[in-house]
């Protein structure tokens, strides 16, 4: 089996993540507390790997001037979604219920999915191998 390449990840809907989204419905549908050990097991082996990823495809992408820019902006936004979606999270389990949250917040993550694979500068973004190939 060979390497991955950097858009296998990417483009065509984010092959791993891809699959941790089709995970959520099955944290309100789970019947013990081992299968929910079991769905949070996996999302976190899947974390690191995208998170190494993305990095690596970005610092690729983006030019060497704008690399602090860019990756302060992605840092506010990464460590500030957190904070925002547990407390949003709270809001809907408290006015909804536990399972309608999870589903709430699972069809916003198939949107979000869609609107990526929809995007032109996503679908239209080089290869990672061009991207490596073409810096000096």
């Amino acid at each position: 089996m060979g390497r991955w390449e950097l858009d296998g990840l990417f483009r065509g809907g984010e092959v791993m993540p891809g699959r941790s989204k089709s995970l959520w419905p099955f944290f309100a549908l789970a019947p013990n507390p081992f299968v929910l050990g079991v769905i949070l097991a996996y999302l976190s082996l899947i974390r690191p790997i995208y998170g190494v990823t993305q990095l690596s495809y970005r610092l690729a992408q983006i030019p060497d001037e704008l690399q602090g820019r860019v990756n302060s902006v992605f840092r506010l936004i990464a460590s500030g979604s957190p904070s925002l979606g547990i407390a949003l999270t709270g809001v809907l389990i408290q006015s909804l219920g536990v399972d309608p949250a999870v589903f709430v917040f699972w069809a916003c993550l198939i949107v979000l999915a869609l609107a990526a694979m929809m995007n032109p500068s996503v679908s239209k973004a080089r290869r990672a191998t061009e991207v490596h190939t073409e810096q000096p």
